[in-house]
């Protein structure tokens, strides 16, 4: 009897790879969410990269999914510079945004230390955080096997979803519960008015949900609370 396991896996690999390209297409007429789904596939490339650099700095106070959060957030702002045409593949365009944000990140601790500041690592961080946003999103911060075993990537999902927010609705979502503020006390923060806050918040989650509906494979099961 022939053995045709190589075959299944190479169709595999061919079906996720015509899936790849239909998605960047998609990205490239504007389609933000198939530019979600694509910086999912390369969420854990990147944390790996990213890792590698940060092993080399043992005294950062920064980690590889705060570092990555700014990655994403870069790469939904910057994503119109990318031009395939150019001959520069995806991966190859997102490994010089994340390191470009890295050496910024290490050049900003650098200059703080001398100047004797807090170390504050970005501009608009949410560092880890995004680890709490999973129980924030979920039912549970708890699942079955298979969804722990999936948990980082809910978790990168959940950097994607934050990344491709508009900016008030990231710093709702940051102040809120991230911060664990009140409503009155996030709506100061912000300048705007509590329902104005209600509102950002409703359509952020709203936004996060339907990001990890379609980059996360065992959503079904969870709902957004």
């Amino acid at each position: 009897m022939n053995d045709h396991r190589g075959d299944v896996g190479c169709v595999a690999a061919w079906a996720n790879k015509s899936s790849s390209m239909d998605d960047l297409a998609a990205a490239m007429r504007g389609d933000r969410d198939a530019l979600a789904r694509l910086l999912c596939e390369h969420g854990s490339r990147l944390a790996a990269r990213i890792g590698r650099r940060l092993q080399m700095n043992p005294f950062v106070e920064f980690s590889a999914d705060d570092v990555l959060q700014e990655v994403f957030i870069d790469a939904f702002r910057g994503f119109g510079s990318f031009d395939p045409q150019r001959g520069v593949s995806l991966a190859c365009w997102l490994d010089k945004i994340a390191d470009n944000r890295l050496a910024m990140m290490f050049r900003e601790r650098g200059r703080l230390k001398r100047g004797g500041g807090v170390a504050r690592t970005c501009q608009d961080p949410l560092l880890s955080s995004a680890r709490a946003l999973v129980a924030v999103l979920t039912d549970s911060a708890d699942g079955t096997a298979s969804q722990n075993l999936a948990r980082h990537e809910l978790v990168q999902a959940v950097q994607v979803g934050v990344a491709a927010l508009p900016d008030d609705q990231r710093v709702a979502i940051q102040s809120r519960y991230l911060d664990e503020r009140s409503l009155e006390s996030t709506a100061d923060a912000m300048g705007r008015t509590v329902p104005a806050v209600r509102g950002l918040l409703h359509r952020a989650k709203k936004s996060l949900h339907d990001v990890l509906r379609g980059t996360v494979t065992w959503m079904d099961g969870e709902s957004i609370t």
